[in-house]
C-alpha cells in the first residue's frame, strides 16, 4: 500500500502514482524577453536560496536565457542534477521579472507547489533522474525524460499540510542561516578592526614563535570509528587508530579547496602529509589562531602555488610576519574573538538540528 511511515492522523487514503508530466507543466511556453530582468542561473542559487541577483539588459541577454518565471514556479537543476541546486519561487520581490537559464527546467503545477518542490529531493526521485542522465562531464536530463518519472501523490489537502510544514521548517532554516551569516560578518568586522588597530606590538616571523612540521600519512589512511582524530586538508577531521602527535596545536590545510583552513586541537592526533602542524608556541596559541584567521588568507592568496591542486609551501607560514602585543592583550583579544566564535558555533549547532529534523521528516513523510 502506497502510504508514508509518518502521517497526519486525519489522513488515511492511499497515495496514487502519477507521471510528473501529468500534473506539472514542464518548461511552459516562453514569453518574449523584457527589456531588463533578473537572470537566474546555476551560480546564483545555493541550498534552495537565491544568493545573488544579476540584472540583465535584453540586448545583453545570454543565449541561455529562457522562460519567464511567476510566483510558485519551481526551478529544477537539469545539468548535474545530483547537486540538487533547486529553487522554489515563493515571492517575486523585485522591480524586474525573473528569467531562468536553460540549466533549469521550469516546473509549474496546480498541485501544492511546495509539496512538489519537496518531492524533487526524495532519494528515489533523484536516483531515477540520475539513471536517465546522459553525458559524463556534465550529466543532464531532458525535460521529456524528466516528465516520465512517476511519483506518488496524496490528496491536495494532505499535500497542503505537508507543504506548509516543510515550508515553515525551511523558513526557520533560512532565518537561522541568515543569523549565522550576520554573526560571521560581525566577527569578521570586529577582528578586522582589532588587528588593524593594534598598538604597542613587536613583529616576529611565525616560524620563530612555534615549531612547524607536517604529518606523514596519506589522506586515505583514515579508519572508520578510529581512536584518534586524523587531520587532512578538509574542513572536517576524520579518525585513525594510531597517533603521531600529542600536543596543543594549530593544523593548517596545505592544499586543496580548503587550503589555509585552520583547526585547533589539544591532545593525541595524526595528520596528512600536506597538513601543517604548528605547536610549541612561545606566545598565546589562541591569539595566534585569531591573527591567522584574520590575515593568513591574504598571504595565501598572494603566494599559493597554482597547479591542478592549489597548495602552499612551508615558507608561506614560517616567514609570515605576526604582530604580537603584550601577553595580557593577547589573552584579551583572543577571549573577545573566541566569545563571538562560540556564539557562531552554538547557532550552527541549532541549524544542524533543524536540518536533521527536516531530513528525518523528508525520509518518513513521503512514499
Amino acid at each position: 500500500m502506497n502510504v508514508p511511515k509518518l502521517r497526519f492522523k486525519e489522513f488515511s487514503d492511499e497515495w496514487k502514482k502519477a507521471k510528473l508530466s501529468s500534473f506539472v507543466n514542464i518548461n511552459p511556453k516562453n514569453n518574449s524577453l523584457p527589456d531588463k530582468f533578473i537572470y537566474i542561473d546555476l551560480e546564483s542559487v545555493n541550498n534552495g536560496l537565491l544568493t545573488s541577483r544579476k540584472i540583465v539588459n535584453k540586448s545583453e541577454a545570454p543565449s541561455r536565457a529562457q522562460r519567464t518565471i511567476i510566483k510558485n514556479d519551481i526551478l529544477y537543476q537539469t545539468v548535474r542534477p545530483y547537486q540538487m541546486n533547486n529553487l522554489f519561487i515563493n515571492s517575486l520581490d523585485s522591480d524586474y521579472p525573473y528569467i531562468a537559464s536553460t540549466g533549469y527546467a521550469l516546473l509549474r503545477t496546480k498541485e501544492n507547489p511546495y509539496f512538489v518542490y519537496s518531492i524533487l529531493y526524495q532519494k528515489s526521485f533523484v536516483n531515477k533522474v540520475l539513471d536517465m542522465c546522459t553525458g559524463t562531464s556534465y550529466p543532464a536530463i531532458s525535460a521529456n525524460d524528466l516528465g516520465t518519472i512517476s511519483i506518488c501523490l496524496p490528496s491536495i489537502k494532505e499535500q497542503e499540510k505537508i507543504g506548509k510544514t516543510l515550508s515553515l521548517l525551511d523558513k526557520k532554516i533560512e532565518l537561522q542561516t541568515k543569523k549565522i551569516e550576520d554573526l560571521k560578518l560581525f566577527k569578521k568586522g570586529l577582528s578586522n578592526n582589532i588587528f588593524n588597530n593594534l598598538k604597542n606590538f613587536e613583529e616576529y616571523k611565525l616560524g620563530d614563535l612555534c615549531n612547524i612540521t607536517t604529518g606523514k600519512l596519506d589522506a586515505n589512511a583514515m579508519v572508520e570509528n578510529g581512536k584518534y582524530r586524523f587531520y587532512t586538508c578538509a574542513k572536517e577531521y576524520s579518525f585513525i587508530d594510531e597517533y603521531s602527535f600529542d600536543t596543543e596545536a594549530l593544523l593548517i590545510s596545505g592544499n586543496g579547496a580548503y587550503v589555509g583552513y585552520i583547526h585547533y586541537y589539544n591532545g593525541k592526533f595524526n595528520a596528512y602529509q600536506r597538513t601543517y602542524v604548528l605547536d610549541q608556541f612561545s606566545q598565546n596559541i589562541q591569539f595566534i589562531k585569531c591573527y591567522l584567521d584574520e590575515n593568513l588568507s591574504r598571504r595565501i592568496k598572494s603566494e599559493k602555488k597554482e597547479g591542478n591542486t592549489p597548495y602552499i609551501v612551508l615558507s608561506t607560514l614560517s616567514d609570515m610576519i605576526i604582530k604580537v602585543p603584550s601577553k595580557e592583550n593577547q589573552k584579551n583579544i583572543s577571549n573577545i574573538i573566541n566569545y563571538h566564535q562560540k556564539k557562531i558555533l552554538l547557532e550552527e549547532n541549532k541549524l544542524q538540528k533543524l536540518q536533521e529534523l527536516k531530513k528525518g521528516l523528508m525520509q518518513n513523510m513521503f512514499v
